[in-house]
């Protein structure tokens, strides 16, 4: 009974309709230097049936440490990826003391993006939706939010997002180039953060940068691998960047030796120098 009530729910979801929630406020390129810092991370899905085979904990026992992960930083900006309701219900109340979250849970909690409430303000708010809800189980969909830094008065636009494994990744990588493209030819900083399913190496990596997006991993000579974190052999993790003025500094990957194998993915830190400019 319980099978057939979720399947039941699943296809109530898929057939309600929804639209693209798109930016209708212009940004400004002025205001004074800031620096701002953002991380991602896939923090493993509890939805996700191979995660005990694969030996990795169940969520209770490795929450604590994902939170961990996510405040080592204090970073301006958390980018996360497959998380469900349930375990976003829980970081949205174990980060409210620093950060606000936007989110589509109605349809999906697979990406969503957390935001320091007492240096940003909120402009404004939505989502790119990158397939069609009844195509995949998942939907996959682009969280953005553009903010306003308090105290520097600096303008930018944020993203969070998990692609698809499989090979409808090129479509949906070709979906957030033409939708950050505007933003980058104003010269907006604009920043992409997730879980791109995209190695380097892989033929689908130029669809990630054609539309003037930098990965902030170019400043790093050695090679660093984000997943899987038993074993790292490719970098799908990626926080990409443009924008008038702005310059990656520092770049790197999550390591503490106390804590180990929190998700299958590892975390991406970036942080990035953002140039006074006049309008």
């Amino acid at each position: 009974m319980i099978q057939y009530i979720f399947l039941y729910f699943l296809l109530l979801v898929a057939c309600v309709p929804i639209k693209d929630r798109l930016p209708t406020q212009p940004l400004h390129k002025q205001g004074d230097a800031t620096r701002i810092q953002i991380t991602t991370l896939n923090i493993l899905s509890t939805a996700d049936l191979q995660a005990l085979p694969k030996k990795y904990r169940p969520w209770h026992l490795r929450r604590s440490e994902v939170l961990r992960v996510l405040r080592a930083n204090n970073s301006d900006f958390l980018a996360v990826q497959e998380s469900s309701q349930q375990q976003l219900e829980f970081l949205e109340i174990s980060l409210n003391d620093t950060y606000d979250v936007i989110d589509y849970r109605a349809h999906t909690s697979d990406a969503v993006l957390f935001y320091a409430k007492d240096r940003y303000e909120l402009i404004e708010q939505g989502y790119r939706l990158l397939e069609p809800l009844n195509r995949i189980l998942i939907p996959r969909l682009l969280i953005w939010g553009s903010f306003r830094h308090i105290v520097t008065g600096k303008e930018m636009f944020v993203a969070s997002l998990h692609l698809d494994a499989k090979k409808i990744k090129i479509g949906e990588a070709k979906k957030v180039a033409r939708f950050v493209r505007d933003f980058i030819a104003q010269g907006i900083p604009v920043f992409v953060a997730g879980d791109f399913n995209i190695d380097p190496k892989e033929p689908e990596y130029p669809y990630l940068l054609v539309s003037g997006l930098i990965n902030s991993n170019h400043i790093v000579a050695k090679e660093f691998n984000t997943f899987p974190s038993r074993n790292p052999i490719r970098r799908i993790d990626h926080i990409l960047y443009a924008g008038e003025g702005v310059k990656s500094f520092h770049w790197q990957i999550y390591e503490e030796e106390t804590v180990q194998h929190y998700s299958d993915h590892k975390a991406v830190v970036a942080e990035f120098y953002l140039q006074k400019l006049e309008e």
